[in-house]
């Protein structure tokens, strides 16, 4: 006959019991994360939270040494010939890259077929004094001489002579060869442009920013148009564009993104950047802001996941189901036209794009920190989806609209707003970017959008198959201690 000790049945009731508790915490636990919509005071309560999200953490980033290379060919002339937004412009970013803590260190170039230095570690008694002097006189004075050197040669200069620093060309972009007929030239300069960016690019990472200016120009304008007899016309103060061009990896570049307002200097009138992948990836947060259904922001918001999604409203009438995600672009640095423009979007087929906009941080602290606010809406919410928005990688309109082979009449009002042969070189930078990333898109944010609870599904399972370890555990003590007895 076989006898059980009392503390050993005492025992085994205590382990069961103990059992049944872990299971129904474990139950419970995983019922209130299950992506059961909230009711009541306890939503309100919830979406509070939601709306207090607090706004990304912004880390410093660090200066970095810039390089400002000045073209001095003599069709640079007419821009320094007389005060001129040019040299306002020039000085304002200059100044900027001191003054805003930007720049560790400056150094100042002429270029032309080689590279002259000017100021190197420039001080702002330096950068005073090289602004004030610039004239046809001094360029010509610059050690490099006045030379027509080829376009696509200058700008293999910036950005392989200190690929450790940003580096910034500030030119006419207007491409000329040695022998007058410069329409012929211009593809093989786009394919000899793609080919170096892209030997480039396979060394490292940088990113490009494309800025487009003009100012008053005095003086000769040269004529590229090989039918043209005369090779130059006298410009009296009719405006030119001229440009910047910077070259830099993306986290040195992220003051002068942050701090430098280009937009803001006379005469800008467009920019746009070329951007490896690893800078396409904006800091983002979904936000409360014109949302049609209900939802549950997982925190943090900016971890991009939308559980316990419901079209409609609060009684889930009707199909429609919107929500916003407010993202930074100003690492983007392009015009607001092209970001704003949603046809430059892509989107899963289900969803469209129904507004951007710029934040609005004053009147709302979920958008502090960021620069733009997208709302996405469907009418065929999934159970399950992955939501992108993906800004597509194409030149904007204004390049080709710059661009031209016919500068035969410089008074002409559409040919002072083009250079000749732009969009060739343009296009042999862009090129080289996508023959390195094809099909990379500016910038991609993928929103999670769940029914019920994103993280349930997939291979990860919020089941709480510990218990069942437990269970198993619990069973074989007690049979052990049984028999032992």
């Amino acid at each position: 006959m076989s006898f059980t000790h009392p503390n050993t049945t005492r025992f085994s009731s205590f382990l069961v019991i103990l059992f049944i508790a872990l299971l129904f915490a474990g139950c419970s636990n995983n019922r209130s994360g299950s992506g059961q919509r909230n009711t009541g005071s306890s939503q309100v309560q919830e979406e509070k939270r939601e709306d207090q999200s607090a706004p990304p953490v912004q880390r410093t980033p660090s200066k970095a040494d810039y390089n400002i290379y000045i073209e001095n060919s003599g069709s640079m002339f007419g821009y320094v010939a007389r005060p001129t937004s040019f040299s306002n412009s020039v000085y304002s970013m200059i100044t900027d890259l001191y003054a805003k803590e930007v720049a560790a260190k400056l150094n100042l170039f002429f270029i032309n077929d080689s590279i002259c230095p000017q100021k190197p570690d420039a001080d702002p008694k330096d950068i005073q004094l090289f602004i004030k002097n610039l004239s046809p006189q001094t360029l010509e004075g610059s050690g490099c001489g006045v030379r027509n050197s080829q376009l696509p040669d200058i700008i293999k200069q910036v950005i392989s002579a200190a690929p450790d620093k940003v580096n910034i060309l500030i030119s006419d972009c207007i491409f000329s060869d040695n022998g007058g007929n410069s329409s012929g030239s211009l593809d093989a300069a786009r394919n000899s442009l793609e080919l170096f960016v892209s030997r480039e690019l396979s060394k490292r990472e940088f990113s490009t920013v494309i800025i487009k200016l003009s100012s008053p120009y005095y003086g000769k304008y040269w004529i590229e148009t090989s039918s043209r007899t005369k090779k130059w016309e006298v410009l009296n103060g009719q405006n030119r564009p001229y440009y910047m061009l910077v070259f830099g990896r993306q986290d040195k570049l992220a003051l002068f993104n942050e701090r430098i307002k280009f937009k803001e200097y006379a005469g800008f009138d467009n920019s746009f950047s070329l951007l490896p992948p690893a800078a396409s990836h904006p800091p983002a947060q979904i936000i409360r802001n014109n949302k049609i259904g209900d939802f549950r922001i997982e925190q943090p918001a900016t971890s991009l996941v939308i559980n316990n999604a419901t079209p409609g409203g609060r009684e889930g009438a009707g199909n429609d189901f919107q929500f916003c995600v407010a993202a930074d672009l100003q690492q983007l640095s392009m015009e607001e036209s092209y970001l704003s423009n949603p046809s430059n979007y892509e989107l899963p087929a289900n969803y469209t794009l129904a507004s951007i906009s710029k934040t609005d941080p004053l009147n709302n602290e979920s958008q502090a920190g960021y620069s733009h606010v997208f709302a996405l809406k469907t009418t065929d919410l999934k159970q399950n989806q992955e939501v992108f928005i993906k800004l597509k990688s194409k030149l904007p309109e204004w390049i080709s609209k710059t661009s031209t082979t016919d500068d035969s009449n410089p008074f002409d009002a559409t040919q002072q707003k083009q250079t000749f042969g732009l969009k060739y070189l343009i296009d042999g930078m862009a090129e080289a970017y996508a023959d390195k990333w094809e099909g990379k898109e500016q910038f991609n944010i993928t929103v999670q959008v769940s029914r019920d609870r994103f993280a349930a599904h997939g291979s990860s399972s919020s089941f709480p198959w510990w218990i069942i370890i437990v269970l198993v555990a619990l069973v074989a003590i007690i049979i052990w201690l049984k028999n032992k007895k």
